[in-house]
């Protein structure tokens, strides 16, 4: 019997910080080990974050500056 365990880390954005500073950031949470991790910081209205089909770059939209940003796997330092 084979058991397969997949593990998820989700991205998203912090909205009580946008409250407070009116900016966003870009987080990644790591169930396994309930960690917490600011990739970026100082977005403006973060309202979209997409991990790619093969999980090898993230998505993250900025509607204020009108731009998508990507951040491939290496840059994140997984």
């Amino acid at each position: 019997m084979v058991i397969r365990i997949q593990i998820v880390i989700m991205f998203v954005t912090d909205a009580m910080y946008a409250i407070l500073y009116l900016l966003y950031r870009l987080l990644r949470y790591d169930p396994l080990h309930n960690s917490t991790e600011v990739l970026l910081e100082k977005l403006h209205f973060a309202n979209g974050v997409q991990l790619s089909r093969y999980d090898d770059f993230v998505l993250v939209a900025e509607t204020t500056r009108a731009r998508v940003m990507k951040l491939v796997y290496a840059d994140l330092h997984f």
